[in-house]
């Protein structure tokens, strides 16, 4: 996970929240925010943080009792803090630019395409459903050709038998690309004159449908996407290849926006995750700093992505991802992005701040009061848990904490020192958080007597 991402989102976030395992955030004050800066960053709603389970057995001597506020990094927009403002009546747009001050409002088409890397394909080929309308085209992006579009035949030969596939596979030999149909379980190569022209010297293999929806398949699922599915050749010596969907910025947002925030949360807050999440993918995209084949990931390295619905190998719908609301959201907001010197904005979100933003890389990500974020949380950390994470710490007697000054407990913990039976440790406060699974570094801590 990259410096620009969180540890935690909205995906996630939606879990726990449906689950009943956090709070939902208090209503916020209604003092006005004037025309200032709120900020802090991308936190998805998604990197997995261990909910507190139900029915904890009460703290016993020697245990830690952790009260904290915040979840995720606490830069740029907080999920929460946007929700609590757009339930005090703040527009999208407002929310927004109140949490990335001295950005500018531009407008980009949601019909661009994107190109996203689907890292959870890892097998090094491209295995799509097999259906009526699907095409083949070969082409060289780094060169800027293509060759011609090839319409894959309905009916292949297997042996004597003519059968009609299950599934198509693009993959990598030596001797350049291969295309395999499936029926019955056996794989059959496929080729044709116009098939090996298409393919000859491709960097990329494109696989789409007539009717823009195509379904890729990872183990024992197969995830539609809006698009085209590419196998790309992203090492030649070695042949490695991954897969990536280049679809439209529209089709795009339809599926992160309700991966990162709960799809059933105010009509502003969801628009403002939609212009946050637009502008962050138009970053990626003009960064100018990834390869050819791609421009943003679907892991909360980049921003969660799950295509339009998931399917079992025999067709059954097992879970659809997008929503209406956040649907009307990406419609509401279209092509709204927040720019910085006329180009998109390093717009950072995460789940909550705990009511003090954490400054970030650039000078819009500040650190300020968040007066409409009331996330907390509370978590009881086992005596046995503390000697496994500081075995040289013995029974813990003392905690002390050093802050930034910052916040609620006077800020987030830039320093935790450990002192016990067994002696004293001192760690960075990121580092106590994260061996004890804490939802943010703004805490303080109670040893039970």
């Amino acid at each position: 996970m990259t410096a620009r991402r969180r540890f935690l989102g909205a995906g996630a976030l939606a879990a726990l929240v449906v689950a009943g395992l956090v709070a939902p955030a208090a209503a916020a004050p209604t003092s006005p925010d004037g025309a200032g800066p709120d900020g802090a960053g991308p936190d998805s709603a998604v990197a997995a943080l261990a909910a507190t389970p139900r029915g904890a057995v009460p703290a016993a001597a020697g245990d830690l009792v952790i009260a904290g506020r915040g979840f995720g990094h606490g830069i740029g927009l907080s999920q929460y803090g946007a929700k609590g403002r757009a339930e005090k009546g703040q527009s999208a747009q407002k929310i927004a630019a109140i949490y990335y001050p001295g950005t500018s409002p531009a407008r980009l088409s949601d019909t661009r395409s994107i190109d996203v890397w689907l890292r959870g394909d890892t097998d090094g080929k491209l295995d799509v459903v097999a259906e009526s309308g699907l095409r083949l085209r070969g082409s060289d992006p780094t060169k800027g050709t293509a060759g011609s579009l090839i319409a894959l035949p309905t009916t292949v030969k297997s042996g004597t038998r003519t059968v009609t596939p299950a599934r198509w596979r693009v993959s990598r030999l030596s001797s350049g690309w291969r295309l395999q149909a499936s029926a019955g379980g056996k794989w059959t190569t496929v080729t044709s004159t116009a098939i090996a022209r298409t393919l000859a010297n491709a960097k990329r293999v494109t696989v789409s449908d007539s009717d823009l929806t195509v379904r890729n398949v990872v183990g024992s699922t197969a995830n539609e996407y809006l698009g085209s599915l590419n196998a790309d050749l992203t090492d030649p010596a070695t042949r490695a290849v991954s897969v990536t969907l280049t679809s439209s910025y529209r089709s795009y947002l339809r599926s992160v926006v309700p991966a990162e925030m709960p799809s059933y949360w105010h009509a502003q807050a969801l628009g403002a995750q939609a212009i946050a999440a637009r502008t962050y993918a138009s970053y990626e995209q003009s960064g100018g700093y990834r390869p050819w084949w791609w421009d943003t990931c679907d892991t909360t390295s980049c921003q969660v992505f799950k295509g339009a619905a998931s399917y079992d190998l025999k067709g059954r719908r097992t879970a659809t991802h997008t929503t209406a609301a956040t649907d009307a959201a990406v419609k509401a907001t279209a092509g709204l992005i927040r720019t910085y010197g006329g180009k998109p904005a390093f717009t950072q979100f995460s789940a909550s701040n705990g009511g003090y933003s954490v400054a970030g890389s650039q000078p819009y990500l500040k650190a300020k009061p968040d007066p409409y974020d009331a996330f907390t949380w509370n978590l009881t950390v086992s005596k046995a848990t503390l000697a496994a994470a500081y075995p040289s710490v013995g029974t813990v007697t003392s905690v002390s904490i050093t802050r930034d000054g910052k916040g609620a407990y006077g800020g987030r913990a830039t320093s935790v020192k450990l002192t016990g039976t067994g002696g004293t440790t001192t760690v960075s406060g990121d580092a106590f958080r994260i061996a004890l699974g804490l939802r943010s570094t703004l805490f303080t801590v109670t040893v039970q007597r």
